[in-house]
């Protein structure tokens, strides 16, 4: 969004003489001072080399543009992933399921999370719900003794 904005921002002269967008509650003029602010929150990114999950959602495969979107279950609403040319058919195989993406991660200053995934590869997440904590409400009424433990060691060994 902040990249189609400066684009925008950069006709200013060339493309047009003036441009506002305004919703009622306020005005913004897209000029070179808008430009300036959106390239400086553009440059300033910190990277780094891991991975992040959530559902693969929102394909954009034409022009060999692979850009999808996953939406995480914890952290920013959603993330933006480029693929590595070639592995469309895996991505389309994997639309609307839980995926982990390793590669390089673009976060914004002071952000916490990414707001861009360069991906190396992916991983499929086992889909079984069970193995999610937040499901194990209630169902530990019976459990007596030291059994307990077990059962949510056995569902968290990942950890």
């Amino acid at each position: 969004m902040l990249a189609a904005i400066k684009n925008l921002a950069g006709g200013q002269g060339k493309d047009y003489k003036r441009l506002t967008i305004s919703n009622g509650a306020g005005v913004v003029t897209l000029d070179a001072k808008l430009k300036q602010k959106v390239e400086y929150l553009l440059r300033d990114q910190i990277s780094s080399k891991g991975s992040y999950q959530g559902v693969l959602d929102a394909v954009n495969l034409h022009r060999n543009l692979n850009i999808v979107w996953i939406y995480p279950e914890v952290g920013p609403t959603k993330i933006l992933c480029h693929f590595p040319p070639g592995s469309q058919s895996r991505v389309a195989g994997s639309l609307k399921k839980m995926v982990r993406v390793f590669g390089t991660k673009f976060f914004r200053p002071n952000a916490n999370f990414p707001h861009r995934i360069d991906v190396d590869d992916f991983e499929v997440i086992d889909e079984d719900l069970s193995k999610h904590l937040i499901n194990l409400k209630g169902i530990l009424k019976d459990v007596k003794g030291s059994e307990g433990h077990k059962i949510i060691n056995g569902i968290r060994d990942e950890w």
